[in-house]
């Protein structure tokens, strides 16, 4: 697994897991591929919500308000938002919710079913 940094106040982990991704989207009220489409276009409210979901494992008193300060000074400290967002994504990337049929097990299909043994004769 590939730990994922944002220098914010000072530096941060991002990190999802499939409890932290099913709090996104109720938060968020949209499907994952929806909240990545919205951050990919720049959407501020799901960076923000994002942004305090990836962070939540490291501090539990994280608050989403003290999030939106963290992202605020980070804009206007004009830090790169496609750096922010590649972060974001790439911590996402990390749930293993995104494996493509390359990455599939030998023994099992892209869904982890296994697969049928060929019959003989």
């Amino acid at each position: 697994m590939v730990s994922v940094f944002i220098e914010l106040d000072h530096p941060r982990e991002l990190k999802f897991d499939i409890s932290a991704v099913r709090d996104l989207e109720q938060r968020l009220g949209k499907p994952l591929g929806l909240v990545l489409s919205d951050i990919q276009n720049f959407g501020v409210g799901t960076i923000e919500t994002a942004l305090y979901v990836g962070l939540l494992h490291e501090d539990k008193g994280l608050s989403l308000g003290l999030t939106r300060k963290l992202f605020g000074a980070y804009v206007k400290d004009r830090k790169s938002l496609r750096v922010l967002i590649r972060h974001l994504s790439d911590a996402m990337e990390e749930t293993g919710l995104f494996q493509n049929d390359e990455e599939t097990d030998i023994a099992g299909d892209s869904e982890g079913n296994a697969r049928p043994e060929p019959a003989t004769k």
